[in-house]
């Protein structure tokens, strides 16, 4: 990460942080040297300066007629990055408290239908399923890194292990067939148990997640990402039946 981008994570704005990232790499410039420097305009950087200057994060110098300007000490960046730290900590302990917010439905409403589409509608319907009431059951076809990246699946699985939800994976060996194509193996994780159906049963071909009353049907082919969650008691009752029976006949390893 470059001095630029650590400044914009500390909270400058991006004139500011060219600012700073600028006279962290030329010491004691002047305005006119700042603004070619940075493209910025002069009357811009006047303001810029005089908001940091402020604020104690760059320190002026005069030699003669004309002022000039340095970054300040690391030190005056500290108190800054330990406050990212522990608003990153506040976030990281209501994270949980606050999807549940945003996820609460309506608890007069029997059925409800939503879409979700591209890659970020995948990943959005992954943070919801963290409102799952003990466990997940998903009938899995591929693996769900392959769209939303394995990193994100990586954080998400760890959301899972922490909130304690089990995840019952069941697949085919469709899922097996498809995986070796594709460089990274499956990520494992503690809430994941994984069974498989024999091979006498038929593959499936859309992935499907049931928790709570909502069933998720999702897919992702041919260019095609989407997903489709159904808020309805009765549906979900069924599908989780429908997968129970599917759970009975599957085995640990194959």
């Amino acid at each position: 990460m470059n001095s630029k981008q650590y400044f914009k994570n500390l909270g400058f704005t991006q004139e500011e942080s060219e600012i700073l990232n600028y006279l962290t790499k030329h010491k004691r410039q002047s305005i006119l040297q700042i603004s070619r420097g940075t493209a910025i305009e002069r009357t811009k950087i006047y303001r810029v300066i005089d908001n940091l200057l402020k604020n104690g994060f760059i320190v002026q110098s005069k030699d003669y007629k004309s002022n000039y300007y340095s970054v300040a000490s690391p030190s005056r960046f500290w108190d800054l990055k330990e406050k990212k730290h522990e608003e990153a900590k506040v976030l990281e302990n209501n994270w949980a408290k606050f999807v549940s917010q945003l996820t609460q439905k309506n608890a007069t409403q029997t059925t409800d239908v939503r879409y979700y589409k591209g890659r970020e509608g995948i990943k959005q319907i992954l943070w919801n399923e963290l409102q799952a009431d003990k466990e997940i059951r998903s009938f899995t076809y591929r693996n769900l890194q392959d769209v939303v990246s394995r990193q994100w699946f990586k954080k998400w699985a760890k959301e899972v292990d922490a909130l304690g939800i089990i995840l019952k994976d069941l697949r085919t060996h469709e899922f097996d067939k498809y995986d070796k194509t594709k460089k990274f193996k499956p990520l494992k994780f503690k809430a994941d148990i994984i069974r498989y159906l024999p091979k006498k049963y038929k593959d499936f071909y859309l992935a499907v997640d049931i928790y709570n009353d909502i069933v998720v049907l999702y897919d992702w082919r041919d260019n095609e990402v989407f997903a489709v969650e159904i808020q309805n008691k009765n549906f979900a009752k069924f599908m989780k039946t429908m997968f129970d029976e599917y759970w009975e006949k599957s085995i640990s390893k194959v």
